[in-house]
């Protein structure tokens, strides 16, 4: 008989595999874009990166959001996002990483970190009277600061949430169902805070002079609504695997139905909001955005 242990294995060996060949591919182009003073391959990388990233900072939320609330429905698939948001770490330092602390990757994505780098007015980004009012926060030194932090925060809130819930399964003590509300509670506002600077420095900062105040929230939105949708797919895929019979049902659906309703009215409403103040203020830094 055949080992469907063995096959699972050897499907995500093969799987990551074609990852890690894929991203050095990836990395390669990133890399030619460089000499060819284009900076479109690395702005790919990011974006691609980010938006896995998104998915699984959603889910990290949720995981912990569901824990400090004690739902019911949510220990069947936080099990799912537990596993999900192990690859967080993993994304930010293979994907985002080497974006931020490559000085020549960085200055092509970022061009505000390179001072001698040229505005399309023949002015240099150092003599930029914009930037010169931001530079208590946009400057190069305080930006790797901050994308470090991001780094090991997340990997630390990970792993603890993981640890600690892994830990609970084999030896069944209330201690650790204790430490993991104590830990989401805590996590909970830090995430939320790092994930908005998170969304500043790596999206918002690429054209800094525009800004938003708006837009660590609608991140945010995106965030728990691509987690939530990719929720969907995973519990069905699960589902036909087999691995959720008879414990996955009709109410679990729903709740996840209706929690990708009100996230989804409520990215569309932050997102609208968004679009009228910039709008009805017509400023030319700003109406790019939805060029």
């Amino acid at each position: 008989m055949s080992n469907p242990s063995a096959k699972i294995s050897d499907k995500w060996t093969f799987f990551f595999g074609s990852g890690l060949i894929a991203l050095a591919v990836t990395w390669f182009f990133a890399y030619q874009g460089i000499h060819g003073h284009d900076h479109r391959p690395a702005l790919s990388v990011l974006v691609g990166c980010l938006f896995w990233v998104s998915i699984l900072i959603g889910m990290l939320m949720l995981t912990m959001i569901t824990r400090v609330f004690d739902a019911g429905w949510a220990p069947i698939i936080r099990r799912s996002w537990e596993f999900m948001i192990g690859g967080l770490p993993v994304v930010l330092i293979l994907g985002v990483l080497p974006l931020v602390f490559v000085p020549s990757l960085r200055h092509i994505v970022w061009h505000w970190t390179d001072a001698s780098s040229l505005l399309p007015n023949g002015h240099t980004v150092g003599h930029d009277p914009i930037l010169q009012a931001k530079s208590w926060f946009l400057n190069e030194k305080f930006f790797l600061a901050r994308v470090a932090l991001y780094v090991v925060f997340f990997a630390v809130i990970t792993w603890a949430l993981r640890h600690w819930s892994f830990l609970q399964d084999r030896e069944r003590s209330a201690s650790h169902t204790h430490r993991l509300h104590a830990i989401s509670a805590a996590g909970i506002p830090l995430t939320a805070v790092l994930l908005t600077l998170l969304a500043f420095d790596c999206l918002m900062a690429l054209t800094y002079h525009w800004f938003s105040t708006m837009y660590g929230v609608w991140f945010f939105a995106l965030s728990i609504r691509l987690a939530l949708a990719v929720t969907v797919i995973l519990t069905y895929v699960l589902s036909r695997g087999g691995w959720l019979e008879g414990i996955l049902n009709q109410a679990h659906r729903h709740v996840l139905g209706c929690l990708m309703l009100a996230f989804t009215v409520f990215w569309a409403y932050i997102s609208f909001s968004q679009y009228f103040l910039i709008y009805s203020a017509n400023i030319p830094e700003e109406t790019f955005w939805y060029n």
